[in-house]
């Protein structure tokens, strides 16, 4: 066998092995996302946490992550705002859900949403209002994300405008120079 054909034959080898190991993790996948719907909440989180490591190849299970969002457990509805901020811009259209896990009782599931918001840019328009009341949040984590997420969505509001200003002020190094960042984004 010629140089170039042993070549081939390797990359037809190559891609064979990386075919059938995709369909195997997608279906692996598929089984991780549906054992958030378990009645049992340690199985729920388990699920969640293990949905971490397959972040990029969890989007067409979008619907069940979102939805624990609003578990009632905050272990699994911290792990779930996890993933989602792994996504990055393909958690776009669970924006409403992270919108409104940024009123959690727990900081971890706010800091993740705020953060998961930020990867969204203008797709993340419609958090808006719950943005700006996050940019307030005690947690200097969540602030900052809220903080870069309005900065990053470049909505020229006055209620928008206001808040980032007063965020300049932040305590935190790190949030009130975001802050500065994200007013020259929405000031342009």
């Amino acid at each position: 066998m010629s140089a170039a054909g042993r070549y081939c034959l390797v990359l037809c080898v190559f891609l064979a092995v990386g075919a059938y190991t995709g369909c195997q993790q997608a279906d692996q996948v598929a089984e991780i996302a549906e054992g958030l719907r378990s009645e049992e909440e340690e199985d729920r989180y388990e699920a969640a946490k293990r949905l971490e490591e397959y972040v990029h190849r969890a989007e067409s299970h979008l619907d069940v992550i979102a939805a624990g969002l609003s578990d009632s457990s905050a272990r699994v509805r911290y792990r779930c705002a996890k993933v989602l901020a792994g996504m990055e811009e393909a958690a776009a259209p669970a924006v409403n859900n992270l919108a409104q896990a940024l009123a959690d009782e727990d900081s971890k599931v706010r800091y993740y949403a705020a953060k998961a918001l930020s990867n969204l840019d203008r797709k993340a328009g419609p958090a808006v209002p719950a943005l700006i009341q996050a940019a307030s949040d005690l947690d200097p984590k969540t602030r900052y994300y809220a903080v870069k997420a309005l900065g990053n969505i470049e909505q020229d509001q006055p209620e928008v405008l206001e808040v980032l200003k007063s965020r300049q002020s932040d305590e935190e190094e790190r949030v009130s120079k975001a802050a500065t960042s994200a007013i020259k984004k929405v000031s342009k």
